[in-house]
């Protein structure tokens, strides 16, 4: 059965200097790790094969080999040679159905069989317990003994050439252990107990491959979320092409209600873009010219005229679709410990039947007949393939959900490790607040008002690209101050800027550039020792012989903050903030956001000592940051976070986690569901264990005969296998009405006085 989605076995590197190619191939029928055993061991048998990785959600093997020693064709033809069909995979499209559909049209037709048999002897023995108890023979009752072989050979031709392989390789796994389950039963004379055996075994192989497709469907979800053809324009006008043919510098064009197709910057057009395919962010964006989009996010109102600075197979979507990939090949430490088990649980199980169905005979305590019997049930119900199923199918189901949530996590082992956090560490600047300043005051002096100050400094800075000359040409803007005509404009490198307005040469700048220019006076001295503070950068206008007055500008939290801080100490979360910057703005920024502690005024290793110190006093520790600057404490913590990272490719090739949104509270929900994970684990595992004690203990005295052991053994498995995709469908992450206002500013004082 199924034993997740992944399974490798890391190879030693190549040899230095030799090349190396790689091979994804499509196998058809692989969802199972019994499949993946013996096509690993002959594309191994493959001179030049270095390595062999699976992905049984997508029922590919993925091969790495020297190109100068083997070509794809001799993979192709070992695998075949295996008994596998299989072909290159050349996309991300469902494997034929044709094998599914004959493999379910004769299950269907092994079980109206074995119901024909069943309701016959009932007839015929006129009571409904002949039903229930079929006795079958050629002789006695023919026409139940005809269709139970056929129930057997129709459910049961699938299954011979995997026991075959797994008998010729002296590897025995379930489907050997099965098939020698219905042989024995056959032997014994007790078709119906063959033929139920066969069919039950049967319907669990089809209902669990059903299952692995349908969190292949939601892996492949994610990349359908790409439109696969392009609007592109060129000198001849407008044309259709594949997505994949778009090349770097094209323009495409989206209209509205259309998906964007390609990663690219907008240059003409205005509209709001639905981006929660990528981020989950539950607000659209609004796109003006210069603004990053990106594939599979959803225009809304305006066409946009897009240039393409990725190709599609490098997009972001891409990237998170393939990462999702290949992080189930990294197990979990539970799913390593049941794969260890397993490998030398079933030898054990098939050794302890034979002497169950030898020994007791032998010594007089049992009769041949009984002591078969029991040790086939024994077979049945020792299969390890809910326990196998019990941790990957819910880690699959857990990434997938999270990727589509905006949150990608880059191996399962992360999961446990999330699940574990005690602390988390928070960067301030870009995590806990904007990273962008605003205007937060304005405080003209006498003869001017607070709008003459700020038109005239937005009609200086409307030329400028420093950040805060475009906080201040945002605040007029917002305030709907139309600036002033500005001639003559000129920036001064560390100071500010300045332009003539109205023929009047004025400035706007640091308090440096006031005293330079020779105008500071006694009063505007005293508004910035009142008014500067470790919370604001202060900017003063002036005349060439006159100030104007002071902008007080500030970093601001993110509205969400305090809300996602409440929410992970409702989780029993210690949260603590690591920044560079001065003690008095950190503790203003707790202020606001409730953080339980601070750490201020730290260097980037700093920042790593103060994380390695947390993981010492309080546990596993998390690290939110942006993903590059705070590479050294990300790297320290036991799980790295990186926060905002759409676009960023270093930031999403290097950490952890990477949360796709510039929304705090993705966080929480993180960490609620890699608990959530968790929970389903254990209770798969104990679910699987404890089904197989209770059985064994019935098969042990007797009382339990085949076909109970592998509806036990079928439900088991269904069981660990529908909860543990109870995942796919997890709620994702909802704003509160508070995390839905504005960003607040930091307060104005450091030591909390009033505000002026």
């Amino acid at each position: 059965m199924n034993e997740g989605p992944c399974c490798h076995r890391p190879a030693a590197p190549p040899a230095g200097g030799r090349d190396v190619a790689s091979s994804e191939l499509r196998v058809e029928g692989l969802d199972c790790p019994n499949e993946a055993r013996p096509i690993r061991a002959a594309l191994l048998a493959v001179p030049g094969v270095h390595d062999v990785s699976f992905d049984l959600a997508m029922g590919t093997a993925t091969v790495t080999y020297d190109p100068r020693a083997a070509g794809e064709q001799d993979l192709l033809a070992a695998v075949e040679k295996a008994g596998f069909p299989v072909e290159p995979a050349g996309g991300p499209a469902e494997p034929s159905r044709t094998y599914d559909l004959v493999r379910e049209a004769t299950l269907l037709s092994g079980v109206l069989l074995v119901l024909a048999a069943m309701a016959y002897s009932a007839i015929a023995e006129r009571s409904l317990l002949a039903g229930l108890r079929v006795e079958a023979s050629p002789t006695h009752n023919a026409p139940a003994f005809w269709a139970l072989i056929g129930a057997i050979g129709l459910t049961w031709w699938h299954i011979l050439p995997k026991a075959w392989r797994s008998a010729r390789a002296l590897r025995p796994d379930l489907h050997l252990l099965m098939t020698i389950a219905v042989i024995g039963a056959i032997g014994l004379g007790e078709w119906f107990e063959a033929a139920t055996v066969a069919v039950l075994f049967g319907l669990a192989n089809t209902l669990e491959a059903w299952s692995t497709k349908r969190v292949r469907s939601a892996v492949l979800a994610l990349v359908r979320q790409v439109p696969d053809r392009a609007r592109v324009r060129t000198d001849d006008g407008e044309i259709l092409v594949p997505a994949e043919r778009v090349v770097v510098g094209q323009r495409v064009l989206v209209f509205p209600g259309e998906r964007i197709p390609v990663d690219g910057r907008v240059r003409t057009g205005q509209s709001h873009v639905d981006q929660s395919p990528i981020t989950g962010e539950s607000r659209p964006i609004e796109k003006a010219p210069g603004s990053e989009v990106f594939a599979g996010s959803i225009n809304q109102a305006g066409a946009l005229e897009v240039e393409a600075t990725r190709r599609a197979s490098d997009s972001v979507m891409a990237q998170v679709a393939r990462l999702v990939r290949l992080g189930q090949a990294r197990k979990s430490h539970a799913e390593r410990l049941v794969d260890r088990f397993a490998r030398y649980y079933t030898p054990v199980v098939l050794a302890g039947a034979v002497l169950i169905a030898v020994v007791p005979p032998l010594l007089g305590l049992l009769a041949w007949q009984d002591a078969v019997m029991r040790a086939l049930v024994l077979l049945v119900i020792s299969c390890p393939c809910a326990l196998v199923i019990s941790t990957p199918v819910a880690v699959v189901s857990a990434m997938t959900a999270l990727a589509r949530g905006g949150a990608l996590v880059k191996a399962g082992r992360y999961l446990e490790v999330l699940a574990d956090v005690r602390v988390v560490a928070l960067d301030k600047t870009g995590t806990l607040t904007r990273g962008q300043p605003a205007v937060d005051t304005v405080l003209p002096l006498p003869g001017y008002s607070r709008q003459d100050v700020l038109r005239i400094a937005a009609a200086i800075e409307a030329r400028s690209e420093h950040s805060l000359g475009r906080a201040i040409f945002r605040a007029a803007g917002d305030e709907g101050l139309a600036p002033a005509a500005c001639d003559d404009f000129a920036a001064l490198p560390g100071l500010g800027a300045t332009g003539r307005i109205g023929g009047v040469r004025h400035f706007v700048g640091s308090p440096r550039l006031l005293r330079e220019q020779g105008v500071a006076t006694a009063d505007i001295e005293e508004q910035l020792a009142r008014h500067e503070d470790c919370h604001h950068t202060a900017m003063v206008v002036a005349t060439e012989g006159t100030p104007i007055g002071i902008i007080l500008a500030a970093d601001q939290v993110r509205p969400e903050a305090r809300e996602a801080v409440e929410r992970l100490e409702a989780l029993g979360m210690h949260t603590i903030m690591l920044t560079g910057d001065n003690t008095g703005t950190a503790r203003g920024v707790a202020a606001q956001t409730g953080v339980d502690d601070v750490r201020a005024e730290l260097l980037p290793a700093g920042k790593a000592e103060a994380v390695a110190r947390l993981r010492d006093d309080r546990g596993t520790v998390a690290m939110v940051g942006d993903g590059i600057n705070d590479a050294p404490a990300l790297a320290a913590a036991d799980v790295g976070i990186a926060m905002g990272t759409i676009g960023t490719d270093v930031a999403i090739q290097t950490a952890d986690v990477a949360l796709m949104g510039d929304d705090l509270w993705h966080l929480p929900w993180l960490l609620a569901h890699s608990r959530r994970t968790r929970r389903t684990i254990v209770l798969n595992i104990a679910a699987a264990v404890g089904i197989k004690v209770v059985f064994l203990a019935l098969a042990a005295t007797g009382l339990a005969n085949l076909w109970m052991a592998i509806a036990a053994d079928m439900g088991a498995s269904l069981a660990v296998t529908f909860n543990g995709m109870r995942l796919l469908s997890a709620p994702l992450p909802v704003q509160t009405s508070r995390d839905r206002k504005g960003a607040v500013n930091l307060p104005t004082s450091c030591a909390n006085e009033p505000r002026p």
